[in-house]
């Protein structure tokens, strides 16, 4: 972390710091001075002037001891304050960000929505229990005729707003060792409901394909055409969550490594579309955002050994939507993307991109499409909002054309430039082990994940405590592989025998039905919702009508 402008503090460095004391003048002026760990203290913790007088202390708790927060002015006691390694510099910086809230130290807990109950909106008969099938087909399941349909990134935009294409962030191969801070503050658990209108997510899933597709053929030929839903005939779209949840509860697993091995509750809301062939899956989290606990360092991770998307200021997340067969099962399936290898010729440079334009028109951006979507990025609580403000980056345009923008149903779709197509084939899922773990990764929770949507690489950071001290590289077909591949493939097959068991369902109550799959205490059954509400706008639905 750089040092910023901070208060006087005594106290133990955070990272293996030693003693020491650092001033600096602030528009954030309290005093903190230590005694026991978990102290922090910020005199203007969210506002942009110094706050005045004295304010009532407020007493918070940390990972181990206790400290107090108190406005400028107040004296704060406790011993935790932030110091570095270097010479015990104080560094909270004046608008605090995630990255300078101590692993549970959070002077002010971010007050987030009280969690959803699972059985919500539903009707309290179970209509049908279901069972995990036996393995009777020993035929390997296997993924034929994958396709990119499109992808796109949120924005940090006041309304939802997506680039499409999209692009993910760049793996920097960065050397080792190096140290990254805990996680905290509060990282998105489902992206796409909190920002969608309405908290619709397929939203942006068909708006992404269908501005992808006249993208191509705008390309290709003199017409641009629409791509057709009802003549591609999908049988299934859906989230990789979704088909993760059900494979736990196939294999009775926890997703917690060393867990009590309980299967972790979960919902999915499902819908037929008009013209009876498409099963839409919804994802249903209690929470779309959670607070993190600061003994994990997989978001700081990333953005020590990634990029910034090229062309895509403003990126909040990176997601891809690919489709295939599923031993007869057509799949439209949307995934978020961690980063992305550099192509053959190298990542491409911004300023040769377009990125200039595509800043101009973000900040020349006018809106006014009748839906605020879920609410405003804030940077005092997202773990991945690193990127300047709209406003604040360089613009080489006065005006901004409105060709390149359209709208969807409240939402916003913004063209990307060049430099934001980026091949399946460059795409890298990223995860975190500490030392004491890495040798046993649970490839039957992870492989999965790459082998559902064709992920080809897979980076492992092995840790101790943030020091990284390797990165271990894996490819999708590599020979490493081989033996996990065999291990998951019965509860593959299992998971196609769902998947048709619950499609059969859903058609057979037709369009107007409303069933929702719930796992509860690893007992999956199938239940009908209240409300005829849709999980798409009307006008959206009705291309699935031939």
């Amino acid at each position: 972390m750089q040092p910023t402008e901070s208060s006087n503090a005594r106290g133990r460095g955070t990272w293996r710091g030693r003693r020491g004391t650092g001033v600096s003048p602030s528009i954030v002026t309290p005093v903190a001075r230590g005694r026991g760990r978990g102290g922090l203290s910020f005199g203007s913790l969210y506002e942009s002037s110094p706050s005045t007088g004295l304010g009532t202390p407020v007493r918070g708790t940390g990972a181990r001891g206790r400290g107090v927060f108190t406005p400028a002015g107040a004296a704060s006691r406790g011993r935790g304050g932030h110091s570095s390694a270097a010479g015990g510099d104080i560094t909270p910086p004046a608008s605090p960000t995630p990255q300078a809230l101590l692993r549970g130290r959070s002077p002010t807990p971010v007050q987030l929505p009280v969690d959803r109950d699972i059985m919500d909106g539903l009707e309290p008969t179970v209509l049908q229990l279901l069972s995990v099938p036996r393995d009777n087909d020993l035929r390997d399941v296997e993924i034929r005729d994958m396709r990119e349909l499109g992808s796109y990134n949120w924005t940090n935009a006041s309304a939802p707003t997506i680039v499409v294409p999209g692009a993910p962030r760049m793996w920097e191969d960065p050397r080792v060792p190096f140290v990254v801070e805990p996680d905290t503050g509060v990282s998105f658990v489902d992206q796409n409901s909190y920002r969608s209108p309405n908290g619709q997510s397929l939203i942006p899933l068909l708006a992404a394909v269908e501005r992808t597709h006249e993208l191509n053929t705008r390309h290709s030929s003199s017409s641009v055409e629409s791509f057709d839903w009802a003549g591609a005939e999908i049988d299934l779209i859906t989230d990789r969550n979704s088909l993760r949840k059900l494979l736990r509860w196939i294999d009775g697993r926890s997703t917690v490594p060393g867990g009590d091995g309980k299967v972790k509750d979960f919902r999915i809301d499902t819908q037929l579309a008009p013209g009876g062939r498409t099963v839409l899956f919804t994802r249903w989290e209690k929470r779309n955002e959670e607070q993190m606990t600061g003994w994990t360092y997989g978001f700081n991770f990333e953005k020590k050994t990634t990029s910034p998307p090229r062309g895509v200021p403003e990126s909040t997340g990176h997601h891809r939507i690919i489709s295939y067969d599923f031993r007869g099962i057509k799949i439209v399936m949307r995934f978020e993307v961690d980063a992305c290898v550099p192509g053959p010729a190298g990542p491409t440079r911004p300023g040769d991109t377009g990125l200039d334009d595509l800043t101009s028109r973000l900040a020349n951006m006018r809106v006014n499409n009748g839906t605020r979507g879920r609410g405003t990025f804030s940077p005092n609580n997202r773990a991945q909002n690193n990127f300047p403000s709209v406003s604040s980056l360089t613009s080489t345009r006065a005006t901004a054309s409105p060709e390149p923008f359209t709208a969807s149903h409240g939402l916003t779709i913004i063209e990307g430039g060049p430099s934001s197509r980026v091949s399946h084939s460059q795409l890298l899922e990223l995860t975190t082990r500490s030392t004491f773990r890495a040798n046993a990764m649970d490839w039957h929770e992870n492989y999965p994940q790459l082998w559902l949507s064709g992920t080809p690489y897979h980076h492992l950071g092995v840790h101790n405590r943030g020091r990284f001290e390797r990165i271990v590289k894996r490819q999708l077909g590599g020979p490493e592989f081989d033996q996990v591949r065999r291990d998951v493939m019965p509860s593959m097959r299992k998971l196609r025998t769902v998947l048709g068991e619950v499609i059969g369902l859903v058609k057979a109550h037709g369009a107007r039905g409303r069933l929702t799959l719930v796992c509860r205490d690893g007992r999956l059954g199938v239940y009908e919702r209240e409300s005829m509400e849709s999980c798409l706008p009307e006008e959206m639905l009705e291309r699935f009508d031939e």
